[in-house]
């Protein structure tokens, strides 16, 4: 059965994660900051940052949102997302894929193309991603 990641708090599936994700295949695009495609790349803002000092704007541990993976539906989105990250993270890049439903479920924002994935503690995301957009500087 699959589970969501041990370093989740205990109440994650029952009072955090929102009622109505779905088990759907979305395409998506996903910015992998360190320039490749891995299951790193795929990891949650909350496990990106539990153990780090400074957390980022917005994290909040009763956010449904900290334990997401965040993917867009429109590669402009993220094309405009890439060229502010390229300034302090230069090997960034973009993949293209879908939301595999056997990897968790998901929640497409009503009002901009974002998507909020909960991936499984043992899922490969990475392997329904494939690279599209090579670092210019590269």
């Amino acid at each position: 059965m699959p589970k969501f990641p041990d370093c989740f708090p205990k109440n994650f599936e029952t009072d955090i994660l929102p009622n109505n994700v779905e088990y759907v295949s979305y395409h998506a695009y996903r910015i992998l900051k360190e320039g490749k495609l891995n299951r790193k790349a795929f990891i949650s803002t909350f496990e990106e940052f539990k153990d780090k000092k400074y957390k980022p704007r917005g994290f909040n541990p009763s956010s449904p949102d900290t334990y997401s993976t965040s993917l867009f539906s429109n590669i402009d989105d993220i094309k405009n997302i890439l060229k502010i990250m390229l300034r302090h993270n230069p090997p960034a890049i973009i993949a293209e894929g879908i939301t595999e439903p056997c990897c968790g479920p998901c929640k497409k924002d009503n009002y901009s193309s974002h998507i909020s994935w909960w991936i499984f503690e043992d899922a490969s995301p990475e392997t329904y991603f494939k690279v599209i957009e090579e670092n210019e500087d590269e």
